[in-house]
């Protein structure tokens, strides 16, 4: 083996091993019946059409370890899903409304979601900032497996100029630090 080829596998390695957390798209739901494997490739993520009438669609989750699949979320309008880099927590931005989304995260290992919006409703100076016309929760990307950035964009009568605020959330923790990054 020559010295190039020795770096090259010595490259390869340390790239493969590396903790990245690089920025991965958005999937888009519905999609057409379409799957999406998590990174890991343990998971898959679906939508159906709920058949129940309550609600247009539904997110499935598939684990093809065991076989077995459930019911992770179920929504109206559309969703955009991030799987994190380790493949075991979703971001679900939901555009319920045309006036408001919300950002939903779902740990696959212990079958829980936590709604932002509802962690935002509890601190004292946000609580306003959702009571505008048009409030919009996302999760824009995650900043390691365990920690997502929070963006809320609001305006209307309490803040006919718009405001936007970015933040971050800890997976296991129930508090959301926000800042205004436009006034």
């Amino acid at each position: 083996m020559t010295a190039l080829n020795k770096l090259f596998l010595v490259l390869f390695v340390l790239l493969l091993s590396c903790n990245c957390y690089a920025e991965s798209s958005a999937i888009q739901f519905p999609n057409e019946g379409k799957a999406v494997v998590s990174p890991n490739g343990r998971y898959s993520i679906y939508s159906i059409e709920n058949q129940s009438g309550q609600t247009n669609h539904v997110l499935m989750l598939e684990d093809t370890v065991l076989k077995k699949k459930w019911l992770v979320y179920k929504y109206d309008r559309h969703i955009d899903v991030l799987w994190s880099p380790q493949g075991d927590k979703l971001i679900i931005n939901d555009h319920a409304l045309s006036n408001q989304s919300d950002c939903v995260l779902y740990d696959v290992n212990k079958g829980k979601a936590v709604s932002v919006w509802k962690i935002i409703e509890r601190i004292k100076n946000e609580k306003t900032v959702l009571s505008n016309h048009h409030a919009y929760i996302s999760c824009s990307q995650w900043l390691t497996d365990d920690r997502v950035e929070v963006v809320l964009s609001a305006y209307g009568d309490l803040n006919p100029d718009g405001i936007d605020k970015v933040g971050e959330f800890q997976f296991g923790s129930s508090k959301i630090k926000l800042k205004i990054v436009k006034k």
